[in-house]
């Protein structure tokens, strides 16, 4: 199923059946835009709400949907180069990081376990020194936050960190000045953009060696695992209020599932009857009528139910994993890209660093019943 909505409104079935019904969706023509980071779902919001105000004439006939997603997309690009929301965060760090001194302890029972650990950030050194001091150093006994990784790179400029031989550059705390590397990184210093290829080397590890954390899909994820055979691991913070929604509805979706079965069944004895009768040249039957009236009934319902689950967790955006009855896009790279997911670092703290991470299985179709 298809949904649409111009602006915040949601189309009803029949009207998304009509606009949209016979088109196929080719995610590489360039007017798709994934939503697929926390930053884009930002966007996503503010476009909305101007189409909004497109489609009332609050913004007068100049306007059409594209050049107001250029207008969107330019302002938050300017809002990242000009770092405003980096100093406003920078200004007042308790009010946008919830600190959590698992994560620290996390980090730290993988180096226990003799696990080598370095940081790439696209931020700049001000701003990471600034924020990771705020958020573990508190809990380090004194220590710093960077006595927790062999190497620190800023301004990695990612994706360009992982497709290019960027050059490093040393960063000197005290001075402030950046000192061209010619070579090789070194263990326990900070620098200034680097490569993959340097910090493999630094590491003495590559490919499967590594398992690369990151939160942004394509930045990190997906270029990471193509370019370089790292295994990956997605922070999707969203996923913890996801599943928290579908445990405690986990009745109501059960009551779908039964609903599906059930239509399921009746148009199966209906396609049965009918076919039956066609076979014997019969014009009518009772049976069939009565299974008419009992299978619109249930799709009723059905149709009920799916709208209650398709606005789990959102009224408006539902389920970060779901599109309808099918995996959202999101969901679909996951299950290509990422070894495995979580929704933060933290969750790493409650299982050994030694653990081997491994799926049952991954039925098709055709097998569930079977594996079951």
């Amino acid at each position: 199923m298809k949904f649409a909505a111009p602006g915040t409104r949601k189309l009803s079935r029949k009207e998304t059946q009509s606009v949209y019904g016979k088109e196929v969706v080719n995610l590489t023509n360039p007017r798709y835009i994934f939503l697929n980071t926390l930053f884009s779902g930002s966007m996503g919001c503010l476009y909305s709400q101007l189409v909004d105000a497109h489609d009332t004439g609050e913004l007068g006939g100049s306007f059409n949907y594209h050049s107001l997603f250029l207008i969107i997309q330019e302002a938050m690009r300017y809002t990242h180069l000009e770092s405003k929301l980096k100093s406003t965060i920078m200004h007042d760090p308790e009010k946008y990081i919830d600190l959590d001194p698992l994560t620290v302890q996390a980090l730290q029972e993988q180096k226990a376990c003799g696990k080598k650990l370095f940081l790439a950030t696209n931020s700049g050194w001000d701003y990471t020194q600034k924020i990771m001091s705020f958020a573990f150093d508190p809990y380090l006994s004194g220590k710093s936050w960077e006595s927790l990784f062999d190497v620190v790179i800023v301004n990695a400029q990612k994706p360009k960190f992982f497709s290019s031989e960027q050059d490093a550059f040393l960063v000197t705390k005290k001075s402030d000045l950046l000192k061209p590397v010619s070579t090789k990184l070194e263990a326990g210093n900070i620098y200034y953009k680097a490569n993959a290829s340097m910090v493999e080397k630094l590491l003495d590890a590559s490919g499967e060696e590594v398992i690369y954390v990151g939160d942004h899909m394509y930045t990190d994820i997906n270029i990471s695992k193509r370019i370089f055979g790292w295994r990956t691991c997605l922070i999707v913070r969203e996923i913890e209020q996801e599943v928290t929604t579908l445990l405690s509805k986990k009745e109501q979706i059960r009551r779908l599932v039964s609903l599906r079965r059930e239509r399921q069944h009746i148009d199966r004895e209906i396609s049965r009857i009918e076919l039956q009768m066609l076979l014997q040249a019969q014009t009518s039957n009772e049976d069939l009528a009565k299974l008419h009236q009992l299978y619109s009934e249930i799709n009723e319902q059905v149709i009920r139910h799916e709208n209650k689950f398709n606005e789990l967790n959102n009224k408006r955006w539902g389920l970060v994993m779901r599109a309808g009855q099918q995996k959202s896009h999101i969901a679909r790279q996951i299950e290509r890209y990422a070894d495995i997911y979580t929704s933060r670092v933290t969750n790493f703290h409650f299982t050994s660093p030694n653990c081997h991470f491994d799926y049952i299985s991954r039925p098709m179709p055709h097998d569930f019943n079977i594996i079951k």
